[in-house]
Parts: structure tokens; C-alpha cells; sequence
């Protein structure tokens, strides 16, 4: 439970369960509770460890409800793991590659469609070999678009540049007063000597 402010002297029992009691409707609830993480933060969030599985599930599955216009926010206490499974599941969201996820009792929890039933993920899952696939093509075929394109005849080597389609565009209502920054042309087997004369 995060965003409750820390005082001195606090009854950390008393304060959730009046919470509880008025917000949640839940009386006689065996708990206990206590601060965790930096002491200079003023409103270091509290873990709440239930005697009672079902207190819990009732409390997590009613949180996002009754907690609305608050600023108290509860969330599972994941390990390393399971919050670093959670991370990538919500990226699968954020990619529309499923359209729901959450965490329950400790498990990352996804539905792939609307009318699908929600399911477990682990970190091996097909969904992440997706995403992968997705974000490797997309660097490939975007290192392919701008990757120097190379032409040969018998005496020279032409490297140009791909551009984009908005850098084509400003080229073509311009002219380039450097073309030789657009490409590069690499003449071989002259003679040294000519190549002397150009330079003067």
C-alpha cells in the first residue's frame, strides 16, 4: 500500500484497518503491518501481510474501485522476477500485442484478445518471441532503408546513400550546391601522375 503519509509515533495496524473497515466494508481482519524501504521518504509504502488468502484476494480484486479519487494505491508485493515478467507483459500492452494485463497471488496474468480467457504468462512465452521477431525486422528493414547502396563498373565505385522520403522531397525542390555529399565516387587505376595534374 503506497501514498499514505508516515508520522512519528504511526499505529500502522489501526490506520489500514480503518481502511478497510470504511472503505472496503471488511471487519476483524487479521493482519500485520509495517514500513519498508528508504526511512527519508515520508510515505514509504506499507506491507500489508494478510492471515487470511481470501481477506487478500477480496481486498486486491476491490482495490482499483474503491480506491478511485484517492491517493492510496495497492499493489502485490512481486518478487524480482515476477515485477521484471509484469514489466515486459505490459510492454506486450503498450505494442497492442495483448489487451490486458495484471498480476494475481504472485502471477502475471495476460488476455491476447477480448473474448479470450486471461492465462499465466512465464518468461519463456511465445508472446515474447513475437515481440522480438517485431523489433528485429523493424531494425532490419530500417537499417536497410538508409544503408549505403554500392554500384560498380570496370573503373570506378559508386557509393550513394539511401534518404529518406522527406529528404528526397527537400532535394528535389533544391539544388545541392555539394553533390559530393550525397555520394561518393571512388575512381581506380589511374595514373598517379594525372591524378597530380587534377589536384593542381
Amino acid at each position: 500500500m503506497t501514498g499514505l503519509q508516515e508520522r512519528d509515533g504511526e499505529d500502522l495496524t489501526k490506520e489500514v484497518t480503518l481502511i478497510l473497515s470504511e472503505k472496503f466494508k471488511m471487519n476483524n481482519v487479521g493482519m500485520s503491518c509495517q514500513r519498508i524501504g528508504n526511512s527519508q521518504n515520508q510515505k514509504r509504502p506499507i506491507l500489508i501481510k494478510f492471515n487470511n488468502i481470501w481477506d487478500k484476494r477480496k481486498m486486491y480484486k476491490e482495490r482499483i474501485q474503491v480506491l478511485k479519487n484517492t491517493t492510496i494505491f495497492i499493489n502485490e508485493d512481486l518478487t524480482k522476477e515476477v515485477a521484471e515478467l509484469a514489466f515486459k507483459a505490459r510492454e506486450l500492452r503498450r505494442n497492442n500485442k495483448i489487451v490486458q494485463t495484471w498480476t494475481e497471488d504472485g502471477k502475471v496474468m495476460v488476455k491476447e484478445n477480448k473474448d479470450d480467457k486471461p492465462r499465466q504468462i512465464l518468461k519463456n512465452d511465445q508472446l515474447f518471441d513475437q515481440q522480438n521477431d517485431s523489433s528485429l525486422k523493424q531494425s532490419t528493414e530500417q537499417q536497410r532503408l538508409y544503408m549505403p547502396s554500392v554500384t560498380e563498373s570496370d573503373n570506378s565505385i559508386d557509393i550513394s546513400q539511401n534518404k529518406s522520403p522527406n529528404s528526397q522531397a527537400q532535394e528535389g525542390a533544391s539544388t545541392n550546391p555539394h553533390p559530393c555529399l550525397a555520394s561518393v565516387h571512388l575512381t581506380a587505376g589511374l595514373n598517379p601522375g594525372l591524378m597530380k595534374n587534377a589536384s593542381k
